[in-house]
């Protein structure tokens, strides 16, 4: 999902399998210096992108990717939740405690203490097998879990909040958006770090 386009009800799935993924609230739109162009996500009950399940078929091998820059750090701005809270994961950053965390099945599986610099272009990038789930910041694998996702279709998909509150927005700009079907090697996690400079 390449937000490059001012369309304020959808997001353009550009891998050619027609997702659906509509705009919830308004996030404005803008060009952005290192992304084609971006979504403002401001601190809005009700503002992410919705992915309905039924439109795309994640499978137990899968990466997600995001490129963001934090507007601000305060409560847990999020990056997104696929599937049900307990068969899926969410990954957000909780700023109360300076760590990126990851939970799987309801639970924290995945954390890593880091103070990111708001306004600067990351990439945050979660890959998952059937044994473990490594998070990336930028193109470095930072932890792993060996706790994995049981059912990643089980609810909706959501990109830029976790649960729609205000709380959890995501305070960021957010550009791109990738679901791959493939567990992503670090070389191809460096690669699109690389290509996102």
């Amino acid at each position: 999902f390449e937000i490059n386009s001012s369309n304020n009800s959808y997001i353009r799935d550009y891998s050619g399998n027609n997702a659906t993924a509509i705009l919830q609230g308004a996030p404005r739109w803008f060009k952005e210096q290192n992304m084609s162009g971006a979504y403002n996500f401001s601190a809005v009950a009700g503002v992410h992108i919705n992915v309905t399940n039924s439109s795309i078929s994640i499978k137990q091998n899968f990466t997600a990717v995001i490129l963001y820059k934090f507007n601000s750090l305060f409560f847990q701005p999020s990056f997104f939740k696929l599937g049900g809270t307990n068969n899926g994961t969410l990954a957000y950053y909780d700023a109360t405690n300076g760590y990126y965390n990851v939970d799987i099945l309801g639970s924290s599986a995945i954390n890593y203490p880091y103070v990111p610099v708001v306004a600067q272009l990351y990439m945050l990038s979660l890959g998952c097998n059937a044994t473990n789930c490594t998070l990336y910041i930028d193109d470095t694998a930072v932890n792993t879990s060996t706790v994995v996702p049981n059912d990643i279709n089980s609810a909706n998909h959501r990109i830029g909040s976790t649960s729609g509150a205000a709380g959890v927005a995501a305070r960021a700009e957010i550009g791109d958006f990738k679901i791959y079907n493939r567990t992503l090697t670090q070389q191809q996690i460096s690669q699109l770090w690389k290509e996102a400079n």
